[in-house]
């Protein structure tokens, strides 16, 4: 437990040190235990739009890679768990004004 709280605090750290971030800026960090010996690690920031990133780990805390979401262009996805399991939303059309929007769907 020492370890995770250590490595959290390190990487919220250089979050800040190396970011500039919104009034409303709120990051989050949810771990999840996928079977006996994988943890997922999703850390949202939200300014005022969320994105989210995925670290999977081994339960030693050794680093094994990063899960992208399940759609390819997405500028902001968030990824959340539900009933036990992850999710994702793109967020990307949020960032778009109305007339951006109407043209989107137009051209569907």
């Amino acid at each position: 437990m020492k370890q995770t709280l250590s490595i959290v605090l390190l990487m919220v750290s250089a979050l800040l040190a190396t970011s500039r971030l919104h009034a409303e800026t709120t990051i989050t960090r949810d771990t999840i235990q996928l079977g006996s010996d994988t943890l997922l690690v999703i850390e949202t920031a939200c300014a005022p739009i969320c994105s989210s990133i995925v670290r999977v780990y081994d339960t030693r805390w050794q680093y094994i890679g990063v899960l992208n979401p399940p759609f390819a262009k997405a500028v902001f996805p968030e990824a959340y768990i539900e009933n036990k399991r992850l999710r994702w939303r793109d967020n990307t059309y949020l960032m778009l004004d109305e007339e951006e929007k109407k043209a989107i769907q137009n051209k569907q």
